[in-house]
């Protein structure tokens, strides 16, 4: 797994592209183009400009239409790689090898933040402090396992001492209240990880401001559909600096 990256231009020499379609709307031809997200603390100002109607005014304004999907993290890299949409959310721990296997172009247009402790190792109160012999719920090869292997990297443990169950992040919290299971803990993101804190499900073990600047946050775009509408990644751009100025002025709304 590779450890590091800078903003990620990747991709193989043959790519699955996404054309994106044309459709008739106020008596124009306006392409119809899609972004995927998941839920994760740094990605919410997508999830507000989709809400509050700020994606479509910008959209509208470049003469575009932007559709807004989400869900779970693996499914929207999986729907990127297939060309199902024109951008994604994703860290650059795992921008590379999902583009790579998937032989698509692509870049990173935009580094919104770094985790610096939003993906964290938790673990069940009743669990010793120990890593080691214990079985940790993740979304498997994602930036979540990266995590965990840094931190066994850090403290001395061996790979094969922890045993892994891939989970999708729209279950970790569930996997934390069911007893039933054997899961001692999850490695997961925020707003997941305040929601195990706040309800006493969890406790932090670890997270990433142990491994600083390490995992990025990035909005990647298909370069052929970047190449093809220009307009696309100038009303991303403007969408995002509009929503963090807006954020900045009115924190507290």
């Amino acid at each position: 797994m590779v450890t590091r990256r800078q903003v990620i231009t990747a991709g193989a020499a043959v790519g699955l592209t996404l054309l994106a379609a044309p459709y008739i709307w106020r008596g124009k031809s306006v392409k119809k183009l899609k972004l995927a997200s998941s839920i994760y603390v740094g990605w919410m100002p997508w999830f507000y400009a989709a809400e509050s109607g700020l994606m479509k005014k910008v959209a509208n304004r470049h003469d575009i239409e932007i559709e807004f999907i989400r869900a779970d993290y693996a499914d929207t890299i999986s729907l990127f790689g297939a060309g199902a949409v024109d951008a994604v959310t994703m860290t650059n721990i795992d921008a590379a090898p999902a583009l790579v296997s998937a032989k698509i172009k692509a870049d990173a247009i935009l580094v919104g933040s770094f985790s610096n402790g939003n993906d964290a190792i938790m673990m069940r109160p009743d669990r010793d402090g120990e890593l080691a012999g214990k079985t940790l719920g993740l979304v498997e090869y994602s930036v979540s396992h990266y995590l965990l292997d840094r931190i066994l990297q850090q403290r001395g443990i061996g790979f094969d001492q922890v045993n892994r169950l891939n989970i999708a992040d729209s279950t970790m919290i569930a996997s934390m209240t069911n007893d039933s299971n054997n899961i001692d803990g999850v490695v997961t993101w925020n707003p997941i990880v305040d929601e195990l804190e706040r309800r006493n499900f969890a406790v932090r073990f670890a997270d990433s401001s142990e491994i600083p600047r390490e995992i990025a946050d990035l909005l990647v775009v298909n370069r052929k559909v970047l190449d093809d509408t220009p307009e696309f990644g100038d009303a991303l751009l403007e969408i995002w600096f509009e929503v963090t100025q807006k954020m900045r002025q009115e924190p507290a709304s």
